[in-house]
Formats: C-alpha cells, structure tokens, sequence
C-alpha cells in the first residue's frame, strides 16, 4: 500500500518520491527529464535526466541528499510538464 504524505497545496495524498530536480521543475516549470516506476512498496518513484544516468555507485552515494517526498497530484503536474503520463 502506497505511502501517504501532507500537500500544502493539495492536502493529505498518496506519497510520492523524486529527485530534487524533478521538485524544482514544479518551482519554475522548466522540464529536466522524468524517468518513473513504481517500486516494490507501490510508491510512485521518478527521477530527472541527470540522476537517471548516474551508475548504481553514484546514484547511491546522492540518494538520500536528492530524495523527496511529494503528494501524487505534485508527480502528476511534473510528469505533465515533461510530456509523461504515469499510470498504474
């Protein structure tokens, strides 16, 4: 069962899980790239062009300082803004 998380803007909703620079692109709408899937918990995941190109070691040296929580309406207004429509 998916996470749950607290929206400022959108109130309590489904938790989702990105990079900083997906985050940002909600900040000033400019498309880095959204790389999603849905992980063994069935939480929504996706990941800028930049941090889906890092190898495994990289990626997890940064994991935990890029890493972010946002409500599913937030991942659904960054994957529209990058041309991607996440679905289950």
């Amino acid at each position: 069962m998916p996470d749950r998380i607290p929206c400022a803007q959108h109130g309590s909703g489904e938790a989702t899980y990105v990079c900083v620079h997906v985050e940002q692109s909600l900040k000033d709408s400019v498309p880095r790239g959204f790389h999603w899937h849905i992980d063994e918990s069935q939480n929504f995941q996706a990941f800028c062009d930049a941090c889906n190109a890092m190898d495994e070691q990289t990626w997890a040296q940064v994991v935990a300082s890029v890493s972010r929580a946002i409500c599913i309406q937030c991942f659904q207004r960054a994957a529209a803004l990058n041309g991607v429509q996440p679905k289950r």
